[in-house]
């Protein structure tokens, strides 16, 4: 539960910056996303048929080249 609380209380810190100009919010969230990433892509492609398997962050940019269709 405390962790809970501390994460959204962190959350809403840094969303308190989206009004402040040039604040680039995508930086600080982007390495505690990086946290919760996989689990987040595991669970909600679970049941696709194309999507589903196991992901695993190599980096947080790390760019995927998509199939030429």
């Amino acid at each position: 539960m405390q962790k809970t609380k501390f994460i959204n209380d962190l959350m809403e810190c840094i969303i308190e910056g989206i009004n402040i100009p040039k604040v680039q919010v995508e930086r600080v969230i982007t390495p505690i996303l990086g946290m919760f990433l996989e689990s987040i892509l595991n669970r909600v492609f679970a049941e696709h048929p194309k999507f589903s398997g196991s992901y695993t962050l190599v980096s947080p940019e790390f760019p995927l080249k998509k199939e030429n269709k």
